[in-house]
């Protein structure tokens, strides 16, 4: 796999391969399960089953995602995996990793691996199973031979002391996930990307501008943009695929950008991760709620906030 990640992700000049290593090994490790065959990448997919949709950004691509547990009889929920290639981008505003933004990431990332998703009902049990999976001859070496202030004896450690270390770890692999970049940092990776750079478009916010103000602006310079250069179709390794930005492609893109008058994509969609990073029920869950106990259950029940079910 990391052969593949290294296509899609553009790791910092400051990272370190040892740690990204060992990052990558937590997040695959299924001994972390109960069942001993879940694992982070078995919900935040990147490069595994290629199909129509090409690579995944460390997410499933399904309508419904599977749980590792039953709840309520249900083994599937509309609680779907989010992307985490960009979590810790520069132009990211906060490293939330669930979609109902109840955790920051640093407590999800336990949450995850003591959670239903690995299937564990007693996070007692779970938190237990994380220690003695840490407190093997093979991670205890491996934490040893990190670089510098990394290196550290897990056998020295309290417990919660070990778990901390892990979430370090496992931070330092996830924030480093990025789109591939170019030398000073920008995008570079997605025909959207190269003509944004073909057409001397700025690819990400300057100082001080958000990134909302950044897509507003970029919005006013494709409306001048009587006589756009194209890129032409070739082949992008990490899609396994072949694209072209075209005038089909920029037509589209003035229907996202409103320019068109036919589309407000931009607005939640915001540039240059197209995401807000906020929380919107649209009212999917709620919908199917009402499917099964009846329609105005949800607005009618004791939360009535989104429904995962």
């Amino acid at each position: 796999m990391k052969k593949i990640v290294l296509l899609l992700c553009s790791f910092s000049a400051f990272a370190d391969d040892s740690i990204l290593d060992l990052g990558e090994k937590i997040f695959n490790d299924t001994r972390f399960s109960k069942s001993k065959t879940v694992s982070c990448a078995s919900c935040h997919m990147i490069d595994q089953s290629f199909g129509e949709q090409g690579m995944r950004i460390y997410n499933d691509f399904q309508a419904r995602t599977k749980l590792a547990i039953e709840i309520n009889g249900d083994k599937t929920t509309l609680r779907n995996t989010p992307g985490l290639v960009g979590i810790g981008s520069k132009f990211s505003r906060h490293n939330f990793s669930h979609h109902d933004g109840e955790l920051v990431h640093r407590q999800t990332y336990l949450g995850n691996f003591t959670g239903k998703n690995m299937g564990w009902a007693e996070k007692g049990l779970a938190t237990k199973n994380v220690v003695k999976t840490l407190r093997s001859n093979e991670y205890r070496e491996e934490f040893m031979s990190l670089p510098g202030s990394w290196s550290i004896d897990l056998e020295r450690l309290t417990d919660d002391q070990m778990i901390e270390q892990m979430i370090k770890v496992g931070t330092y692999y996830l924030f480093d996930l990025d789109f591939q970049t170019d030398e000073q940092g920008h995008y570079i990776g997605s025909p959207y990307d190269q003509f944004l750079k073909e057409n001397g478009i700025d690819r990400g916010p300057r100082e001080s501008e958000t990134n909302m103000q950044y897509s507003a602006r970029i919005r006013k310079e494709f409306m001048q943009l009587d006589n756009p250069v194209y890129v032409q179709k070739k082949h992008f390794p990490t899609l396994k695929k072949s694209y072209e930005f075209g005038p089909k492609a920029f037509e589209g893109l003035k229907i996202f950008f409103n320019i068109s008058k036919r589309g407000m994509c931009f607005n939640c969609h915001v540039a240059p991760l197209f995401t807000d990073q906020d929380f919107h029920n649209v009212g999917v869950t709620q919908m199917e709620y009402d499917s099964i106990h009846g329609k105005g259950a949800a607005r009618a029940s004791e939360t009535g906030g989104t429904f995962f079910l």
